[in-house]
């Protein structure tokens, strides 16, 4: 029986394990750069191939060049770990606030949201509610 390596499921977990590195590496007070630079490879890797054909030469090209850039530095492998991980923060944290939009929209709660934005945020053209 041969079993066929799923990768939308390694994408997935790598991406979980992006997001649980980093929320460790607020409590525990170990370097995890090498392994979060691992799991970065790993999904920029698996996750080009879900961009359109314009996205992934764009990211090549960045890609390409940053490795340019880097190879000219003589950096340690240390620093080119770091180099790797430095947009993770970022990343992770787009997730997981995507994850807060997940109770909104299984509870309905979008138009309560939007009234409650359009009633108390100003807008350019908006008066203040305070006003």
């Amino acid at each position: 029986m041969e079993r066929s390596i799923n990768k939308a499921t390694i994408y997935h977990s790598l991406v979980l394990s992006l997001i649980i590195i980093q929320l460790l590496s607020l409590i525990v007070p170990v370097n995890l750069t090498l392994l979060n630079a691992v799991l970065a490879i790993g999904v920029s890797i698996l996750g080009i191939q879900s961009l359109s054909r314009s996205f992934q030469v764009a990211t090549l090209i960045f890609f390409i060049a940053g490795l340019g850039l880097l190879s000219t530095t003589g950096l340690s492998i240390n620093g080119l770990a770091m180099a790797i991980t430095s947009m993770v923060d970022i990343v992770v944290l787009l997730i997981v606030m995507q994850l807060f939009l997940i109770p909104v929209t299984i509870g309905n709660y979008q138009a309560t949201v939007e009234a409650f934005m359009q009633k108390h945020i100003r807008g350019p053209n908006k008066p203040s509610p305070l006003s």
